[in-house]
């Protein structure tokens, strides 16, 4: 059975991403390594990155996320790319959750749509957090199935 896991790559800003996403989403810290506890035949860090995240691992409901910084281009030598980044759908669970995750996200956002009712959601929300990853909240499923 394939499956797929998304990864989200960050430029000196993974620990700080990190502590966003587990207060938006109660999300669980599955492994956390830094770039000084990687083994040096990987890459040598620079001084400066030491504390970087090398591997973290999240869970989101049932959800597995990675996610790591990659400044420099220490890890595959090429520069650091702003277009690196991923879109991710959530559903929420609930109205009430989405509105946590939205108002803890929305702090230097770019915004697409605020909350809203829509044909098949309770409530929507669509946002770009200051990391540059882009959130499709959802709650209250109207339909045959779920996502």
């Amino acid at each position: 059975m394939l499956k797929v896991t998304p990864i989200l790559i960050y430029d000196g800003k993974c620990s700080e991403a990190l502590d966003l996403y587990t207060k938006a989403f109660d999300a669980k810290v599955i492994i956390k390594m830094l770039y000084r506890e990687a083994n040096p035949k990987d890459f040598v860090p620079s001084p400066d990155q030491l504390d970087y995240i090398y591997h973290t691992q999240i869970k989101i409901g049932e959800q597995i996320i990675i996610m790591g910084d990659d400044s420099d281009g220490v890890l595959d030598g090429t520069p650091p790319s702003k277009s690196r980044r991923m879109a991710l759908i959530i559903d929420m669970g609930s109205d009430d959750a989405l509105k946590t995750a939205y108002d803890v996200l929305s702090r230097d956002a770019i915004f697409k749509s605020p909350i809203k009712s829509t044909t098949y959601f309770s409530s929507s929300a669509s946002l770009t957090d200051k990391f540059g990853v882009h959130w499709d909240l959802m709650a209250g499923f109207v339909g045959n199935e779920k996502l």
